[in-house]
């Protein structure tokens, strides 16, 4: 578990970028979700084979404007470039000081049926092209952990910042399921939420983008901390989704909300949650363990947000979806001012992070 810089001056999110099928910025987006707008529809384009060799529709969650008519690299190079932009844009990171940032560039696990090789080996370098800025490929590090590799980058970042070689960081995480291949292998695993199966998620797409760096560098050149970091942690649960025989212990999760939950500080009441359910039982069972072990001796738990309800399930990005729209509503000071955020990924790793303007000054 990491305690993100110090409470004079901590590490904050100092910017976001989104794109989703809820909207074209992070403001859009945001204001969607929390309005509970849902942009799930019957796609006309992806469809899939059921076990009869139909050929059926998919009810999904598309960027549409942006995505349309695009495979596999191409949707994702259209997203992260416009959430790119977005994030240089609010958090005022030119190309100068752009000399001292990283990238922490978030995927999905790398043996997932449909990838495209291009994404990894490609995509920071041509998004950075397009925007005319610093290629930053040199200073990118990818994690390819799903759901909760957004809290493994914001560890790693975390430390390249505290340790000072780097002022800034870039946590960018881009991911989708809305390609022929991946449906269809979801849909053979009986992970397709369709008409015959309520114990699925409906597939989206997104790109998110968020800036962290230490309150006092964001001040100094007129950027709004949105959100401090109080605390990350990552953990694993034995019992992934994968183990059909033995459901989740809840270990991982709590063991990461746990870790970010006990602090030295007063002031870590947490007022919402942003989390990472999506329809999926296995997903749901984990968390009811989690809250109770987590949350027992509340007298109700806070409220929960789950915007995979809005935009469906984006994979790899959501993990970065719920931690930027975590620090957008502890700027609102929506719900109070603490905000806990959470990710599970297929293959056991679970993250957790505690976001909170208290500690901002």
């Amino acid at each position: 578990m990491t305690r993100a810089g110090s409470p004079a001056d901590p590490i904050v999110v100092s910017g976001v970028g989104i794109i989703s099928a809820v909207g074209h910025s992070g403001a859009v987006s945001f204001g969607s979700i929390r309005a509970k707008l849902a942009r799930l529809a019957v796609s006309g384009d992806l469809k899939i084979r059921d076990e009869r060799g139909k050929l059926i529709p998919v009810t999904c969650a598309a960027v549409n404007g942006i995505t349309d008519g695009h495979r596999r690299y191409l949707r994702y190079f259209r997203m992260a470039v416009r959430a790119f932009a977005e994030v240089l844009a609010v958090s005022r990171l030119d190309d100068t000081l752009l000399e001292h940032t990283s990238l922490h560039l978030v995927l999905s696990e790398p043996d997932r049926p449909g990838m495209d090789d291009r994404v990894p080996q490609q995509l920071v370098r041509k998004v950075c092209a397009a925007l005319g800025i610093t290629d930053l490929s040199p200073r990118t590090a990818i994690t390819n952990l799903g759901h909760a590799g957004t809290f493994s980058a914001i560890e790693a970042a975390t430390a390249q910042i505290v340790a000072g070689t780097v002022a800034h960081a870039i946590v960018c995480a881009v991911d989708g399921f809305l390609d022929e291949v991946m449906l269809q292998w979801l849909y053979d695993i009986t992970r397709l939420k369709t008409e015959e199966n309520a114990n699925g998620f409906v597939p989206g797409e997104a790109a998110c983008c968020f800036v962290l760096e230490r309150r006092s560098s964001a001040l100094a050149r007129n950027a709004t901390p949105l959100a401090a970091v109080a605390a990350v942690a990552t953990a694993m649960e034995p019992n992934n989704i994968w183990d059909k025989e033995a459901p989740s212990t809840g270990d991982g999760l709590k063991t990461a909300l746990s870790a970010v939950m006990t602090t030295d500080r007063e002031d870590t009441s947490v007022s919402a949650v942003f989390c990472d359910l999506n329809g999926e039982r296995y997903r749901a069972n984990e968390w009811a363990l989690a809250l109770l072990r987590s949350f027992g001796d509340r007298p109700s738990p806070p409220p929960l947000w789950h915007p995979a309800d809005c935009l469906g399930d984006c994979g790899a990005a959501a993990g970065a979806l719920n931690v930027a729209f975590g620090a957008l509503t502890v700027a609102r000071r929506d719900h109070g001012g603490t905000v806990l955020v959470w990710g599970a990924s297929d293959d056991g790793d679970r993250g957790a992070a505690l976001l909170t303007r208290s500690s901002m000054g």
